[in-house]
């Protein structure tokens, strides 16, 4: 994502399908534990860039999987506490990753302010370094998930 000045040397990370042609990925696909979350996702709140705040509630979900054992008891977005929200998607962490990651490809020109554009662009960047590739392919559930 950054631009000609050269300062990263790889392409862009871009968005590949990996799905079955044929099955047109619906709510049905997405598992069980997403639903409640997908709502969050879609309710942008007053302020909030649109196209960003997908990115800020996967990054708090992430932040939830990842310091699950260190959380506390108080409530956060859903209504729930980190540390329960935390254990329920641990299994889904890998999926979370990918999906948040081509959310943020298709994101990138659509938001408003350039911090959100450099904040995607930087962790771009590091999913590139981190998993040494340049796209991400997406299975039928997570594609479910990124376009419901």
């Amino acid at each position: 994502m950054a631009g000609p000045e050269g300062e990263r040397p790889q392409g862009e990370l871009t968005l590949q399908r990996n799905t079955n042609p044929e099955a047109e990925p619906t709510d049905r696909n997405v598992p069980a534990p997403f639903h409640d979350a997908l709502g969050k996702l879609s309710e942008t709140p007053p302020r909030e860039d649109p196209a960003f705040w997908p990115v800020r509630v996967l990054n708090e979900l992430t932040y939830m999987i990842v310091e699950r054992d260190h959380a506390t008891d108080r409530p956060n977005v859903w209504g729930v506490n980190a540390r329960e929200l935390g254990e329920r998607f641990a299994p889904y962490q890998e999926h979370i990753r990918k999906v948040k990651t081509a959310y943020e490809i298709l994101a990138f020109p659509h938001c408003k302010y350039r911090g959100w554009r450099e904040l995607i662009d930087d962790e771009l960047y590091r999913d590139q370094q981190s998993f040494e590739r340049d796209q991400v392919e997406l299975n039928d559930a997570e594609l479910a998930i990124l376009i419901v």
